[in-house]
C-alpha cells in the first residue's frame, strides 16, 4: 500500500504478510509498527506440522 509522508513523498508500506516473505527470502530482520501488526504476521505464518512416528 502506498502511504504519503507530511512532505507529500510516497511510500510503499509493506503488509506483515510481505514482510514476512521477504525476511524468508533474504535472511533480514524485519520490524513490525506495532504489536498488532506483529499479531497479524505471526498469525499468518505457516506452522510445520509434527511428522507421525
Amino acid at each position: 500500500m502506498l502511504e504519503s509522508t507530511p512532505a507529500g513523498a510516497l511510500f510503499r508500506k509493506l503488509t506483515p504478510a510481505q514482510k514476512v516473505r521477504y525476511a524468508k527470502r533474504t535472511g533480514e530482520n524485519v520490524f513490525f509498527a506495532s504489536v498488532a501488526e506483529m499479531d497479524e504476521a505471526v498469525l499468518g505464518v505457516a506452522v510445520d506440522e509434527p511428522a507421525d512416528e
